[in-house]
């Protein structure tokens, strides 16, 4: 049973971002008061297809019993006040940042797109790693040290990459299937041409698995930004090859080995 102190910090926050692995609470379904709640662990957290869906979670419940949830149906852990006079505006000053028209290219608090998005990436990061502690912590195990945390953020941001990379193809998908051309994402941007194995790098961008990893071989830079990449892990970009083969026409053959799930150099 979740804890009074726990409980004070628990919220229903229906478009939060679950990591596999993240302590959160779910109502227990065996008392008639709705306001005891119980620990669970995410093991996996489904996209809606529909935006107007609510997305589901595979939580584990007890040991070796699981069970899917709404994200409606879920409570995080909000993270403890700090603070932060020190650096945010006063009430008045930040409604009347919020009532002036932003200038192009920025925030309203003045940031650039760029600085913005590396601003939510790190939140996650942070959610991330946040959880992945909370729960060694509640297993009496040892938390992690700067390199191991450093490791798993750098892999949840290239999965996050190839997820995205996946959304990317099956919007081309969509938009081109009778195309006469293979749309932009089935080209490779090493070789130029419509790739039969493509895996997702880290920059977020799929390549030809044998050219990406020809170039990761001698680099430990993105192809196309020339940008330093946070790991060499592949991600075989599945969606993308089963659309490719749409494309031409063909059936994925059910007796192929399937690819590593991911792979690094």
């Amino acid at each position: 049973v979740v804890d009074a102190g726990d409980a004070a910090r628990l919220a229903v926050v229906p478009l939060h971002r679950f990591s596999v692995g993240e302590v959160v609470a779910v109502e227990d379904d065996a008392e008639d008061d709705a306001s005891t709640k119980r620990y669970a662990s995410v093991l996996a957290a489904s996209p809606a297809t529909d935006p107007r869906a609510v997305p589901s979670v595979t939580l584990q419940l007890a040991p070796g019993r699981s069970g899917n949830r709404l994200s409606t149906q879920v409570y995080v852990f909000k993270a403890p006040a700090v603070d932060e006079d020190a650096t945010l505006p006063t009430p008045s000053s930040e409604s009347a940042e919020w009532s002036a028209v932003p200038p192009p290219a920025t925030t309203v608090h003045g940031a650039t797109p760029q600085q913005s998005q590396s601003g939510e990436q790190n939140e996650r990061r942070d959610e991330f790693l946040t959880a992945v502690d909370d729960l060694l912590k509640r297993a009496q195990l040892p938390t992690l040290d700067t390199d191991k945390r450093d490791l798993l953020a750098q892999l949840a941001e290239a999965k996050l990459a190839a997820t995205r990379a996946n959304a990317r193809a099956d919007a081309a998908v969509r938009t081109s299937a009778e195309a006469a051309e293979p749309p932009p994402e089935f080209i490779c941007p090493i070789t130029l041409t419509i790739m039969a194995d493509p895996v997702t790098c880290a920059d977020g961008n799929s390549y030809e698995r044998a050219a990406i990893e020809r170039w990761l071989h001698h680099h430990g830079t993105s192809p196309l930004t020339n940008a330093r990449l946070a790991t060499r892990a592949l991600f075989p970009n599945r969606t993308l090859k089963r659309a490719i083969l749409r494309f031409k026409g063909e059936e994925e053959d059910p007796d192929a080995a399937p690819s590593s799930s991911s792979s690094s150099l």
